[in-house]
């Protein structure tokens, strides 16, 4: 069967056209109408005579017309008291990373490169390649105290700047943990007060990845707007526990809170919960096999994809 897109996505929408590609044969005809979503978190496509939305959007609202038009509209990052995501044509689909999948985008678009949007193409396929390439991570395992947290400051989430903040200053002040990080200098140099809690440096890619994986766990809260963070699925994937804030966006099947990840209701658990990390590996490792498990049932791009076409 094939998948005609009628746009030409960005490198957000990187995750979905891997999974696609492995059940389906890919294909570009762009279509005047969806041309002014070329370029944006936005997949358009035409499968089996239906129109297909993947929509990996910050959770700014959807376009109506689009909406209206597509059978299926599956969307990323579905916040759960939103009236603009109350919908019941919207789908939620399980955390995602972007990834490395430039072979397949350049087999897709190639001859776009040489047309009006060659500059564009070209771009895309810089960021792609930037990314990871996907792969099933090995067992990670807990071992040692030392614990690693790098984000950035962000100018309009005061309040998901505090929560990271008051987690960077937790970890800081504990006796019994070994951290490294803290948030990521602005490039206009204001970090609207939180000084005392940059990081020393800014970590390469392979390197932030190499400190997550030694890392106890990772500390997860709602990224831009309610978002999920693409860390989720990275940590998932390489068996990272995860500690989180309550998710704000529907997701098709939720990790299970003691097994696959930890829940706390508000950043005041912290403190009481490194004690307990710094003590009990044994339940980290259950979590980091658990969520490595709920990951590759739920989470892989092909396991998505599959789940996209059987709403066909």
């Amino acid at each position: 069967m094939n998948c005609t897109l009628l746009n030409i996505p960005n490198f957000c929408s990187s995750y979905y056209l891997l999974g696609l590609s492995k059940h389906l044969r890919l294909q570009y005809s762009g279509k005047g109408e969806f041309s002014r979503f070329d370029f944006r978190p936005l997949a358009i496509m035409e499968i089996g005579g239906k129109l297909v939305v993947v929509d990996n959007s910050d959770p700014v609202g959807v376009d109506a017309g689009l909406l209206a038009q597509a059978d299926l509209y599956f969307a990323t990052n579905k916040l759960s008291d939103s009236p603009n995501y109350a919908h019941d044509k919207i789908i939620p689909l399980a955390p995602h990373y972007p990834v490395n999948s430039a072979s397949v985008f350049l087999k897709v678009f190639w001859t776009r490169l040489f047309g009006k949007e060659g500059k564009e193409v070209a771009k895309e396929l810089y960021r792609l390649q930037k990314r990871p390439q996907f792969q099933i991570e090995q067992e990670n395992r807990v071992e040692g105290n030392s614990l690693f947290f790098a984000g950035s400051i962000w100018k309009k989430e005061m309040e998901a700047n505090q929560l990271r903040y008051s987690f960077i200053k937790a970890c800081q002040k504990h006796p019994g943990v070994d951290f490294e990080g803290g948030f990521l200098p602005r490039d206009d140099g204001d970090n609207l007060g939180f000084d005392d809690a940059l990081a020393p440096r800014r970590y390469p890619p392979r390197e932030f990845m190499d400190l997550s994986r030694k890392s106890l766990f990772g500390f997860n809260n709602a990224a831009v707007l309610g978002a999920i963070s693409w860390r989720v699925a990275e940590y998932l994937n390489i068996g990272i526990p995860i500690v989180s804030l309550p998710f704000r966006i529907e997701l098709p099947e939720y990790p299970a809170h003691g097994e696959q990840i930890h829940m706390i209701a508000e950043i005041g658990e912290i403190p009481e919960f490194l004690d307990f990390a710094v003590a009990n590996h044994d339940y980290l490792n259950k979590l980091s096999k658990g969520g490595k498990r709920f990951f590759v049932e739920h989470c892989l791009p092909e396991v998505q994809a599959k789940r996209i076409l059987a709403y066909l």
